[in-house]
């Protein structure tokens, strides 16, 4: 057997042996649940981030994400009244228009 041909196979037996590890610790109930604990914990971590920047923002009195999100969402519905008026469907723009 040619020297390359033994690390070819040892390499492949630690690649099989490592992934049947990772895939078995991944599946127990106790990584998982930590998992969820983590996730559960990061999204509260961002709740109260966002909680800080938007009170920091809102302080400060310069636009938060939420205005910019409500600015675009506004001028998204504009750009659209106004297309259709152009294309000539009054009966959408007025749809649109609440």
């Amino acid at each position: 057997m040619p020297e390359t041909d033994f690390y070819k196979t040892f390499y492949k037996m630690w690649v099989d042996t490592t992934a049947k590890m990772i895939e078995g610790t991944m599946r127990h109930p106790l990584f998982t649940q930590g998992m969820g604990q983590a996730l559960e914990g990061s999204v509260e971590m961002k709740k109260a981030l966002d909680s800080l920047v938007e009170n920091s923002l809102h302080q400060m009195q310069w636009p938060t994400p939420k205005d910019y999100a409500s600015l675009a969402k506004k001028v998204h519905e504009l750009e659209e009244r106004v297309n259709a008026l152009e294309r000539g469907n009054h009966k959408k723009a007025k749809v649109l228009r609440g």
